[in-house]
C-alpha cells in the first residue's frame, strides 16, 4: 500500500509538470474581414510571428464541401492577410489554423460578381448621393484610363453622378459601368483647352456612339481653330450631357467660319493690330482727303476725320492715339461707336497703366498660344484684373459690356496702386437694379472718382456693349 501510494503521487508530480511544459496554442484575432467587390479580404494577427496560417473555406452548416484552401505568412509582428473570391453567392464558413495548432471559424455572407453588382446597382437607383458614392466606391469599375476610386477629381465625380441621377433606374451595373464611362468622356470634352478640344472628340467618340457621325469626324480630323473655339465658348455655356448634344453642338461649330477674334497681324512698332483696330498702333494715311484741310495740312483732329460722332471723347482719343494706346483703320478713321472686344479692351488697359506681359501664359481654354492678345490676358489674369466668363472660359471674340470694363479699370487702378479720389457723391442711376452684384462697388468708385458718368438719360447700361470711344474716354479718366 506504502509503495502504491508513492506511485500514485510520483504518476500526479509527472503529469502536472507535462502539463505546466506545453506550451499553450497561439491566439489568432480577428482584426478585419471585409468584402472588396467579388473579393473577401481577412487581415488578422497571431501571436506566433512568422508562423504559417491555413485557410480553407466550407459551405456552412450541412455544407462540408471544400470550396476553397490556400495559406498566408504571417510578418514579424504576425499580422497576415488573406484574400478569396467564390463563384456562387451564399453563406459561408472561414477557418483558420496557424502552425500552433490554433483555429479560428468566421461565417461569411458572400455575393459574387453578378449578385454584388445587382445590390450595389440597386444602391445607385435609390438617387441618394452617399448611397450613391459609396457603390460606386464599392463598384471601382473602369472610367475611361481610370477605376473610379482613382479619378481623384470632385468635379468629375459631382457631374457623373448628376448625370446618373438622370438616367436611373438602372437594370444592371453592365450598363451602369458603360453611361458612367460616358459622361465622364463628356465631362472631359467639355472641359477640354480649345487646342485639345477636336483630339479628344475623336478619342472618346466610338466610346459615345459618335464614330458614324460625318460632323464629329470631319470635326475631329480637320476642325478650324475657330471651330475649335466656338464648340469651348458652345460647351462652356451648355455642356453637353449627351452624345447627341455635343454632336449637335459639333455641327453648330462646324457652321462658324472666319476669325470671330479678329486675331492680328504685327505692325512696325511690334504690337498686335486687332480686328477693330483699337489695341493697334497704325498710322491713320495721310492721302486721304477728308484728313487734311483745305491747305493741305492735317485739319487738327488728331488725324481721325470721323471724331465729330464722339466729340465727347475727342480727348480721350487723340490722347490715347499719341501714346500709341490706341488707334484707327489706317484709313484716317477711328470708328468711335464701333464696339470692344474684351481682349481689345485688356490689351488696352494693359498698355495703358504700363503692366508688363510679355512672356506671360494664358490658362484660359479658348486662349491659343499664338494669339495676339494671349499675354495680356494670361497676364490681366495672374494680376487678378480678368477672371473670365466661367473659371476656364475668357470669352475671346464676345463684346465687353459697360459694366466689365468698369470691373477691370477697378481691378487695374488697384493692381498698379492708383487712388481714385472721391471728387464726386454718387448719383444712383434709374437702372441701378441691373448692375451685376461683382460689378457694383466697381462702378460706385468709378463714378465718384469721375471715370466713369453713365449716360445722358440717367441710365449706366451695364449689360451695354461698350464702344471704341467710350472705352478710350474710361481708360484716359483713369490716367
Amino acid at each position: 500500500m506504502k509503495y502504491k501510494n508513492i506511485l500514485r503521487r510520483t504518476a500526479f508530480l509527472l503529469m502536472v509538470t507535462t502539463m505546466l511544459s506545453v506550451p499553450a496554442y497561439a491566439q489568432i484575432t480577428e482584426q478585419d474581414c471585409t468584402r472588396r467587390g467579388t473579393a473577401v479580404v481577412f487581415e488578422g494577427v497571431t501571436d506566433e510571428k512568422g508562423s504559417i496560417v491555413t485557410y480553407t473555406v466550407r459551405g456552412s452548416e450541412n455544407d462540408k464541401t471544400l470550396y476553397f484552401i490556400g495559406e498566408a505568412a504571417a510578418d514579424a509582428d504576425g499580422k497576415f492577410s488573406v484574400s478569396f473570391s467564390l463563384e456562387k453567392s451564399g453563406n459561408y464558413v472561414l477557418k483558420m489554423k496557424d502552425t500552433a495548432g490554433d483555429t479560428l471559424d468566421k461565417p461569411i455572407e458572400y455575393l459574387n460578381e453578378a449578385d454584388n453588382g445587382a445590390l450595389l446597382t440597386a444602391e445607385v437607383n435609390s438617387g441618394e448621393e452617399n448611397r450613391m458614392k459609396a457603390a460606386l466606391t464599392e463598384l471601382d469599375f473602369q472610367i475611361l484610363d481610370k477605376t473610379w476610386s482613382e479619378v481623384k477629381n470632385e468635379s468629375m465625380e459631382t457631374w457623373v453622378i448628376n448625370c446618373v441621377k438622370k438616367n436611373i433606374s438602372y437594370t444592371d451595373h453592365v450598363a451602369l459601368q458603360k453611361d458612367c464611362a460616358v459622361f465622364a468622356a463628356l465631362y472631359t470634352i467639355n472641359n477640354s483647352k480649345t487646342a485639345n478640344i477636336a483630339s479628344e472628340c475623336g478619342k472618346y467618340m466610338e466610346l459615345l456612339g459618335l464614330a458614324q457621325n460625318t460632323d464629329v469626324v470631319k470635326f475631329s480630323s480637320g476642325a478650324t481653330e475657330t471651330q475649335k473655339r466656338a464648340l469651348v465658348q458652345t460647351l462652356s455655356k451648355n455642356p453637353a450631357a449627351t452624345a447627341n448634344a455635343l454632336a449637335s453642338a459639333i455641327t453648330g461649330a462646324l457652321k462658324t467660319t472666319g476669325n470671330q477674334q479678329g486675331t492680328g497681324s504685327g505692325t512696325s512698332s511690334g504690337r498686335g493690330t486687332g480686328s477693330g483696330g483699337v489695341v493697334g498702333v497704325q498710322a491713320p494715311s495721310q492721302n486721304k482727303t477728308d484728313n487734311v484741310g483745305e491747305n493741305g495740312e492735317p485739319s487738327g483732329n488728331g488725324g481721325f476725320y470721323d471724331l465729330g460722332e464722339a466729340e465727347w471723347a475727342r480727348e480721350a482719343v487723340e490722347t490715347l492715339a499719341a501714346k500709341g494706346i490706341v488707334s484707327g483703320d489706317g484709313n484716317g478713321r477711328f470708328r468711335p461707336n464701333d464696339t470692344v472686344t474684351r481682349e481689345e479692351f485688356v490689351k488696352m488697359l494693359m498698355e495703358a497703366n504700363g503692366i508688363p506681359s510679355e512672356g506671360a501664359t494664358c490658362p484660359f481654354n479658348d486662349v491659343f498660344k499664338n494669339d495676339w492678345f494671349c499675354s495680356y490676358v494670361g497676364a490681366a489674369r495672374t494680376a487678378g484684373i480678368v477672371s473670365g466668363i466661367s473659371d476656364s472660359i475668357f470669352g475671346v471674340g464676345l463684346k465687353i459690356s459697360r459694366q466689365d470694363a468698369a470691373v477691370m479699370i477697378s481691378r487695374a487702378a488697384e493692381y498698379v496702386g492708383k487712388n481714385l479720389e472721391t471728387k464726386k457723391e454718387y448719383s444712383v442711376f434709374w437702372d441701378e437694379g441691373q448692375i451685376a452684384e461683382y460689378a457694383a462697388d466697381a462702378v460706385k468708385k468709378l463714378y465718384e472718382s469721375g471715370v466713369v458718368n453713365g449716360m445722358e438719360d440717367g441710365s449706366f447700361r451695364p449689360q451695354g456693349t461698350c464702344t471704341r470711344a467710350e472705352a478710350a474716354k474710361m481708360i484716359y479718366g483713369l490716367l
